[in-house]
């Protein structure tokens, strides 16, 4: 009986290891030249991934393989005759699935994804095609990379010469755009309007130096213009030079982009749910990519995404980017020259203290973030905004900095609802304050340099009134949104 027991128990041991993933070492690793760190990664239960891999026609894709990482998990499988594929037994864990797609004569997709209980995703393939040549000296190459583009097909490569070409590109197809050498192959947009347009997907654009994105203008359009505005998803921006454009790269309600090892002198990244076209819903989605190994102006662009509990104290910074991240303490840190120098979206209860932000275009915007807390800031010579509340980000702090030299000092947009701006100084800035279709903002014993009762002693007594739009769809209708009923007369010692 002793020995049956111990038999069963084995055999249940067995069939409960054999059921579980292989976990390797704690050690690193790497794989197709993709190197993967461990971490430890908690598994609550499990789930699986499945779906459909055709070609751009709908045919479906027999054999393609796919691979999905995440730390130390790694599940494989290949497509059957309809195209579909099958990985189950899946951990459903706190990290994204790294998860590659490919099969010979295809290009390979690559894509960072959650994985859950029956979560499905169809994979399009497009054929590994023809190289079209712009510049150089062969008998068929082409003279501009928009006539190289207009005439690729899905999955061509187009190969662009060193040199300088002044266009304004529409790239609508999934292609490769390649350049000989970042440095000496050159687009410039000349002041006309994005540089690129890149509105397909599985795109990838390297080896440029981009150049003159954005109007010859100071309208508010200007402000989401770029080297490269991106409104298709699963793009590679990828070994790039940007500079001189009103924003380096603009992703507009995209998912999924791969952007590293490019440099960026005066300019930076951007994301946004919105342009000049309303207010669509702002989803986290749009903030979640592959962001590594960037710099501005010779600085490191951070770009963080699901962390909590972190100190960022005295780091060198060239623009730092937060998503979804939770009780940050950033201080002593200074960010100059860049297009939006601090964003936190979807970020709660972190605190941004002794830093400064001057010559950008936006020093800080908060776009669906919560509990923050701005002080003893220095903000200044900022083109546009010193900085931004926006988009439903609500109970946020912004006390003790020193705003000056900038087109608005402080704005609140879009039911960012409940704020506290207290004890700053507003100086030389056009605007001190500027609401927009938000409620309860508390503005309370802020110097001014424009307040009437420093211009005028006699009305000492008059409150500082806050202009701004009621509602959003009326721009004529400006009024006083807000009143500080107790403005300082002398600036604050900050």
């Amino acid at each position: 009986m002793y020995k049956k027991t111990i038999t069963l128990g084995l055999i249940l041991l067995f069939i409960l290891t054999s059921t579980l993933p292989m976990v390797t070492s704690n050690e690193s690793y790497q794989i197709d030249n993709i190197y993967i760190k461990e971490k430890e990664i908690s598994i609550v239960q499990y789930g699986s991934l499945s779906g459909y891999i055709n070609d751009p026609d709908g045919n479906p894709i027999a054999d393609a393989f796919i691979r999905i990482i995440c730390g130390s998990f790694l599940f494989e499988n290949t497509s059957d005759s309809s195209g579909y594929y099958y990985i189950g037994n899946v951990p459903i864990v706190d990290c994204y699935w790294y998860v590659t797609v490919s099969k010979t004569d295809y290009q390979t997709v690559t894509l960072d994804m959650s994985i859950d209980e029956n979560t499905t995703y169809d994979f399009t393939l497009y054929p590994l095609g023809n190289i079209l040549y712009v510049g150089g000296h062969g008998s068929n190459n082409y003279i501009k990379i928009q006539d190289a583009i207009d005439n690729a097909s899905y999955g061509d490569t187009v190969f662009v010469f060193s040199g300088i070409y002044k266009e304004n590109i529409e790239l609508d197809k999934t292609l490769n755009l390649k350049g000989e050498d970042k440095n000496t192959t050159i687009i410039d947009g000349s002041q006309k309007g994005c540089t690129i347009n890149l509105s397909s997907k599985n795109v990838i654009i390297k080896n440029f130096t981009i150049i003159g994105g954005g109007f010859d203008t100071d309208d508010f359009i200007n402000f989401f213009r770029a080297g490269i505005r991106v409104t298709g998803s699963n793009n590679s921006i990828c070994n790039n030079i940007f500079r001189n454009n009103c924003l380096g790269i603009s992703g507009v309600r995209v998912t999924n982009l791969t952007i590293k090892n490019n440099i960026f002198i005066e300019d930076g990244i951007g994301f946004t749910s919105y342009e000049n076209d309303g207010r669509p819903v702002m989803k986290i989605k749009y903030f979640i990519h592959k962001i590594e190994n960037n710099t501005v102006n010779g600085k490191p662009l951070y770009y963080f995404i699901n962390e909590k509990d972190k100190i960022i104290d005295n780091w060198e910074t060239g623009q730092l980017i937060l998503v979804n991240c939770t009780n940050f303490r950033i201080k002593n840190i200074s960010i100059s020259k860049t297009d939006w120098g601090l964003v936190f979206a979807f970020c709660n209860k972190c605190s941004t203290e002794k830093c400064n932000f001057f010559n950008n275009s936006l020093a800080i915007w908060t776009l669906e973030s919560n509990n923050n807390l701005f002080k003893f800031n220095n903000i200044s010579n900022n083109y546009h905004r010193g900085v931004v509340i926006d988009y439903n980000s609500k109970f946020n702090q912004i006390k003790y900095n020193k705003i000056f030299s900038t087109y608005c000092g402080v704005e609140i947009e879009w039911w960012s609802n409940s704020n506290i701006i207290t004890k700053n100084n507003f100086l030389n800035n056009n605007v001190s304050g500027y609401e927009h279709q938000s409620l309860f903002s508390k503005w309370n014993k802020n110097y001014y340099d424009d307040w009437i009762g420093l211009k005028k002693p006699i009305l000492f007594f008059f409150p500082k009134l806050i202009y701004g739009m009621p509602i959003e769809r009326i721009p004529s209708l400006t009024m006083p949104i807000s009143i500080d009923f107790h403005p300082a007369k002398e600036p604050y010692d900050i």
